[in-house]
């Protein structure tokens, strides 16, 4: 019976190394795909003590924080994120800004026994998808009025100019233009 537990327990502790190695590796991927990942995104989870769990990104995090308190590079985006987890709801969304950039954001709060334990967040860099939208706009306000067609012309290379869709497509295709 002994020698028979001893192998049950062997072959659980395998598969728990097994599991752990592909935890890792799939942390490490993760890692790897936010770093090439063409556009900006961050990801952060908090627990109900506000230490930081984890935390990914680019431009608005603080990837060495410790607390929520340093979290974010801006007092005025964190003040947000506050504004948003006091709102009732498990999904929050909203747009986050900074001096460069817009970020559209969503907040998950972790629920148990009706308690908030935690809160994750992600948020995506939308700035282009702004731009563009906007200049797009501007073309058919422009268009509407009979609107020079030189400014059209100006603002639809405003818009061409921003999207990140054309800067992909360009360099998986090898098109330069």
């Amino acid at each position: 019976m002994l020698k028979e537990s001893l192998i049950k327990l062997r072959s659980l502790v395998d598969n728990l190394e097994d599991r752990d190695k592909c935890i890792k590796q799939d942390h490490n991927l993760f890692a790897k795909f936010f770093e090439n990942f063409p556009t900006a995104v961050s990801m952060w989870s908090i627990n109900a003590e506000g230490k930081v769990l984890s935390c990914k990104g680019n431009d608005f995090l603080n990837d060495r924080a410790a607390t929520y308190e340093n979290l974010f590079v801006s007092e005025e985006v964190r003040k947000k994120v506050d504004k948003a987890m006091s709102i009732d709801g498990e999904v929050v969304e909203l747009f986050l800004e900074t001096e460069q950039k817009t970020y559209y954001a969503k907040i998950l709060k972790r629920i148990e026994d009706e308690e908030q334990v935690g809160t994750m967040g992600m948020a995506w860099d939308v700035s282009s998808n702004i731009t563009l939208l906007g200049s797009l706009v501007r073309i058919k306000d422009l268009v509407e009025t009979g609107g020079d067609i030189e400014e059209i012309k100006k603002w639809a290379q405003n818009g061409i100019d921003a999207s990140r869709m054309r800067i992909l497509i360009e360099r998986l295709t090898g098109n330069g233009g």
